[in-house]
Order: structure tokens, then sequence, then C-alpha cells
């Protein structure tokens, strides 16, 4: 891609010494971008090449458009470097105590009573939307 950067929103983040702020990474996505989205993580994995979740990006933005053979070439890279993401976690207190919970884990031993919360507020969201 060089330094020939077609539009606005290349050349300001080629400029940024931190290309992470303002969400840049995910901008492609709201913008429908993909060149941007490219360029984006490259240049952070240029910055720190082990960042599994920068590998994570450029898979998705691969994969967005259907380009499945460069999707399996980041994760043959990812698996040669033994990257792992890590799976993703939310916790919440209640009365006093705090309850942690990762990504598809069913574990916690009032899981169906919080689902059930759950899937009450995510009805009155999308009632109130």
């Amino acid at each position: 891609m060089g330094n020939d950067l077609p539009d606005e929103g290349l050349r300001i983040l080629h400029a940024s010494s931190n290309p992470t702020e303002s969400g840049r990474p995910r901008a492609y996505r709201v913008h429908g971008d993909i060149k941007l989205g490219e360029y984006t993580a490259q240049r952070l994995l240029e910055l720190e090449p082990d960042n599994v979740g920068y590998h994570t990006l450029l898979s998705n933005v691969q994969a967005g458009v259907g380009r499945w053979d460069k999707v399996e070439e980041v994760r043959r890279v990812m698996n040669e470097k033994d990257l792992k993401k890590k799976p993703g976690w939310s916790c919440f207190e209640a009365k006093g105590m705090i309850h942690g919970f990762v990504s598809a884990d069913r574990s916690h031993h009032q899981v169906e009573e919080i689902y059930d919360i759950l899937g009450c507020l995510s009805k009155m969201i999308q009632e109130s939307v």
C-alpha cells in the first residue's frame, strides 16, 4: 500500500503514532471500508506482531469480504506462533458478591436464573428501541 493513501481516513491513520486510538481498528466495519480495515490491521501487526487480537482483526476483515484463503493464511500464522485468543469474560456485583463469567461458560450454579434475567433485559431493550 505504501504512502499512496487514497482518502483522508487512511492519511490520518498513517500519521497517527497510536493507531488504536478512537476505535480506529473497528472503524472499517462502520464505514464499510475494507481497505482501511486491512491497512489498520497490517499496521498494528507491524507494531505488535504477536498480538493475537490484531491477527483476529485481520482475519475478520478478510472473512468479511469472503477472502477465505487469506483467513486461512492468518490462522495458519496464528497456529505457527501458537497465538490463541483468550475468551471474553464479564463480571458483575450483586448483593455484595462478585460473579464472573467466561464467554459460553454455563458452569455458574445460578446459570438458568441469570440467563432468564438477561433474556428479560434484552427484551426490554428491544422494546424500547
